[in-house]
């Protein structure tokens, strides 16, 4: 289930949402909830509220890390069809260990950076 969200600037009630692909559940209330930001609940209407310039930072965050999420599992897989899936999960091991640590504000750039660096080093095309 989405996160409601009232906007304070219109009065506007919006979603927020992320699905994980392997189990079907919606995770944006952790996501949200482990950002340096809390936002007021409003119990009785089950809303929580935001401003309009975080809850356009979480809908580009959200796009941004599906994004990414989708090329992480395009190198995976190419990485298997090259070297077996053996070979594969130990690189990809080394790619999520260069990720570490990163903040909300500069994820999008270090894994798009670390992905460009991981493919031209394993012979990967972009996908």
């Amino acid at each position: 289930m989405s996160m409601r969200i009232k906007i304070k600037e219109t009065g506007e009630i919006k979603g927020l949402s992320i699905i994980d692909p392997e189990n079907g559940v919606d995770w944006i209330a952790d996501l949200v909830g482990s950002g340096s930001e809390t936002y007021e609940y409003n119990e009785e209407n089950d809303y929580y509220l935001m401003g309009q310039n975080d809850y356009d930072w979480w809908v580009e965050y959200i796009d941004e890390y599906e994004s990414d999420q989708a090329e992480i599992n395009s190198l995976s897989e190419s990485l298997a069809e090259k070297h077996g899936w053996e070979k594969a999960n130990e690189i990809m091991e080394q790619f999520h260990q260069a990720l570490d640590p990163h903040t909300f504000d500069d994820g999008h750039k270090i894994k798009q950076e670390t992905l460009k660096a991981f493919r031209e080093k394993h012979g990967i095309t972009e996908p």
